[in-house]
Parts: C-alpha cells; structure tokens; sequence
C-alpha cells in the first residue's frame, strides 16, 4: 500500500513537471519596440518623448492561462487581474531597461514564469563643442571632429573633449596654461552666455552631462599665440651675436611664442668686443626706437620682428709713452699718437682729469677738454708745461684720447688714462683754465651753434666766425639788402668745430648785407654793414 501510494506521487510530480517544461518550450516572448540600444532623440523643445512598447508573445493550449509582468525604472506593472501593462510611456532623457516576464498558471503547480524578454534603450538629446574662434577642429569622445559637433548624450553619460591648436585667420590658436589669461572650457546652455566651468583648465576634459543639457555646448576658450622674432644688426657686419629670450641665450635670429595678454622678455648683449679687430660693437636701439637693452614686450596683438641695432665703437688706447714734454722753450704737456686705421674716425676728443697731490690724492671730474682732427697725430696742452723743480706744487695729470667715429657718431670710451706727474699750470695752483688759445690744429669744444661776424661795421674785409656742435654738411650765403644771392661763401660738409671764413666786399657797394649759415637742422641770419 505504502509503496503504491509513493509510485503514484512520483507519477504525478512527473506528468505536471513534464506538461510545466512542454508549456515553457512551446511558448514565445518578443519585444518589437523599443528596439535593443534604440536611441530616442530629443529636440532642443522637448523635454521628453512617448516610447511605445509593443511585443508578441504565444502559449500552449495546455497552458491554462498567462499573463505578462513589466519590469521599468518608471515601476512595475501586471496584467493580473484588471491591471494593464501601459502600451506607452513618455520618457525624459535617460538610459533605459524594460523588462517583459510571460507567467502562466500551471494545473497542480501554480504560477510559473515561462520566459523573459528585455531590452536597453536610451532618450538623449544633443550636446555639442566649439572652439571660441568658431572654426576649425576639436576632438569629440576620442576623434576629431570639425568645429560645432553635435553628439547625443544623456545625463550622467561622460562627454570627453579635447582642445587642438591649430591656425586661423593668420593666428596660432592654442590652449594656453602659462599662468596669465590661462585657457578654461566654457558651458553655454541653450539661450544663455557661456559661463566658465569650475577646474576645467586641462586641454583634455571629461564634462558629465547634465539633466539640463539639452543644446548646451561646450566651448575650448582658445588664445591667440604671436610669433615673435629677434634678430641682432651690427653695422657693417655680418655677425650674428646672440639674444636672451626669458632667460635663455641662443644664437640670433631667435624667435618665441606669446600668447595674447601674456608678456615676452628679451635682452640684447650691451656690447661685442670680439666680432672685428678694430671696433667693437656697442647696443645703440632696438628697431622700434627702445634704447634699453634688456626689455619687456606685453600683450602683443600681432605677430612681430625686433632688431637689436648695435653701433660700430672704435677701439682706440693711449699708454704712457704717447704722454711727452715739447721742447725745453715752452715745456708744454704734448700727446702724440698713431690714427686710427679706419678713415671713418675722423677727429678725437681730448679728455682731461687732475688730481691735486696736495688734496689726498681726490680725482677730478672729466672734462671734454678740446677736438683734434685726423691725420694731426698729437695735441700740446697750452695750460700745463713740465716742472722738474720738486719744490713747486704739482699735479697728477691725466688724459684720455678718445676717437670719433662719424659714420655711426659713436666714440672709444672714456676709461683709458695716461698719466704725468710734476705739471702745474700757467695760472698757478689749483686752478685748470681751458680757455687758452690752442694751436690751429685743434679745435675748442664746441657744444652749441653761433654764427658772428668782425669787425663790423667792415672795409672791405670781414671774418664770419661760425661754430657747429656736430658733423654736417655746411652752407654759409651772402644776400644784399633786397634778398639777392651775393655769392655762396661755404658749401661742404665739415665736422665738428669753430671756423672762419674771410669775405671780401671790394668790389661792393656800402651797405647792409645779410649772411646765413645751414647745417644740419640748424639755420641762423645776422646782418652785417659795409661802410666805406
């Protein structure tokens, strides 16, 4: 009995398990929409879109009823009972799972589920990248993409965009991190100015969309980057020399990147004393007319070239053998020396300095003491004359000849000194007169235009006396009283110095004459009479 009882449970275990797996295999589920990884799109008007969901699914006859279950982020559904699965649903932007279950009621073993069906699908709208000069490229979730692409997005997916530096309009656009006017990415929502993202200065930025994102683009705020180029110019050289660019030296030409509102320092060498045997080259301006050597270019809106324009220095020296006495009738303090081999030096400044022994050795200052012309080779200093006798006062005497070099109106410095002991001056002790009349050789200095005449009133002859500060082209006319040209007295370039020139008026009538002198930017009138 016992053993039957069992036999007929195993029997009916058996029968409803089998008719449960014959109703499963003979049962279908099929979801037709949403369609797997079906994307919705939203336009910049909505804020969500309606999502049908239609499917299939088939039962066994043997089945004796089913019934479906949905699974959805919105909430669950069942159409047990008088309950319905909606056949729609309006869906913000999101990713999305639906799923379907098909249950049925099986006879001696109640409700199983038969199948299952499920889908993925996302509603998303567009989120687009621009550069801020609104042209060109820009990387896009790992691929370059021309400027103002749009990609679908929803919230919470991560939008990873990249800056690309790159020409246009006649500019390098680059993302800038220099620390002045750094480049940041930018977030404009739809209708709305662009506004800075917190932290995101890295050329590569990973944005996580938001929920309000619909037709919000993201901007690479690029800068504008000038070339900037140096060179050096020496003056009648083909050196190149160097240039110091932020701190770094190289070789010239040189040239940096600067991005708008940043700055770019730049230092020229102040001198070359190794480019040429007899000159050195001297720092005289840069070419936008900046004498400072070392310099500061802020903000540049363009891209630009600078020359350091160097000025040919010569390089002349006296030693104490150039210092002698004249002969023993006057004793006077002379100077001699070989001119400089290039004929552009064309005269040289005497300078002079005394230090009094009797004053605890204290230097005078410098003084630019008179102008000798090429091709003299010496200077006798009229003030001083040699004492042998030890029980006179006595100076430390020192000069300093300097050359004239006109073509770039540079001269050799003022640093080297001879020296003499045992002079004293013709006025005594403690005085330095330089008002002497010096040998016609040489020239008083001359620190300013004049234009006279004497005597005047003159019979028949007259000396115009005319000074000029600086070498320059000459011209000294006689007009009569009426504006007629007389005759033209000078016509030729001179340097530096005080001149005469004699006019002779034999052959004139008495009365006022006007003579004129032009040099440079200089021009002067006097009258003069002629009285017979």
């Amino acid at each position: 009995m016992n053993k039957s009882i069992y036999f007929l449970k195993i029997f009916i275990i058996f029968f409803f398990t089998s008719l449960f797996y014959t109703a499963q295999a003979d049962t279908s589920l099929t979801i037709f929409q949403p369609g797997n990884n079906q994307v919705y799109k939203l336009n910049t008007s909505q804020s969500s879109v309606y999502v049908a969901l239609v499917y299939n699914h088939e039962s066994d006859a043997t089945v004796h009823w089913t019934y479906l279950k949905t699974h959805t982020s919105l909430g669950d559904f069942s159409e047990q009972g008088s309950n319905t699965i909606p056949d729609q649903f309006n869906l913000g932007p999101g990713s999305y799972h639906f799923e379907l279950e098909l249950w049925a009621y099986i006879p001696g073993s109640g409700d199983r589920k038969l199948r299952t069906a499920d889908v993925y699908f996302t509603v998303e709208f567009d989120v687009r990248a621009k550069n801020s000069f609104n042209s060109g490229t820009i990387n896009m979730d790992g691929a370059t993409t021309t400027n103002d692409t749009a990609i679908p997005k929803y919230p919470g997916e991560v939008l990873s965009v990249g800056a690309i530096d790159q020409s246009s309009g006649g500019y390098n656009m680059v993302w800038n991190t220099s620390g002045v006017n750094n480049s940041i990415w930018r977030r404009r929502k739809l209708g709305e100015e662009p506004m800075n993202i917190t932290g995101a200065t890295s050329r590569n930025y990973s944005y996580t969309v938001q929920s309000d994102d619909n037709g919000t683009t993201l901007i690479a705020d690029m800068k504008k980057s000038f070339v900037l180029s140096f060179n050096n110019q020496f003056s009648g050289s083909t050196a190149v020399g160097e240039m110091t660019i932020n701190g770094t030296t190289s070789s010239a030409p040189a040239s940096t990147n600067v991005v708008e509102q940043n700055s770019v320092t730049v230092g020229a060498n102040y001198q070359y004393e190794n480019l040429d045997t007899y000159f050195s080259y001297r720092f005289s301006q840069w070419s936008d007319g900046v004498t400072t050597q070392s310099r500061t270019i802020s903000s540049p809106t363009a891209a630009q070239s600078y020359t350091a324009v160097y000025k040919k220095v010569p390089k002349f020296s006296l030693t104490i053998s150039n210092l002698q006495v004249t002969s023993s009738s006057d004793n006077h303090v002379k100077l001699t020396w070989t001119d400089h081999p290039d004929a552009g030096v064309t005269g040289y400044q005497i300078w002079k300095r005394v230090r009094y022994k009797n004053d605890v050795m204290q230097d005078e200052t410098p003084v630019e003491y008179a102008y000798v012309r090429r091709g003299v080779g010496y200077f006798v200093d009229p003030n001083l004359t040699f004492n042998e006798d030890n029980t006179e006062d006595k100076y430390w005497v020192s000069y300093c000849v300097v050359a004239c070099y006109a073509p770039d109106q540079t001269t050799s410095p003022v640093t080297i000194w001879t020296s003499y002991f045992n002079a004293w001056t013709d006025d005594g002790p403690g005085t330095l007169p330089i008002d002497k009349q010096l040998s016609s050789n040489q020239t008083v200095i001359v620190n300013e235009y004049s234009l006279k005449n004497y005597p005047n009133p003159f019979n028949p002859t007259t000396q115009i006396e005319y000074s000029i500060k600086e070498d320059g082209f000459v011209t000294i006319r006689i007009y009569d009283i009426t504006g007629k040209e007389i005759t033209t007295l000078v016509n030729k370039p001179l340097s530096k110095g005080v001149y005469k020139a004699e006019f002779n008026a034999s052959n004139m009538a008495s009365g006022v004459y006007i003579y004129t002198i032009k040099v440079n930017n200089f021009f002067s009138a006097q009258k003069m009479i002629l009285a017979r």
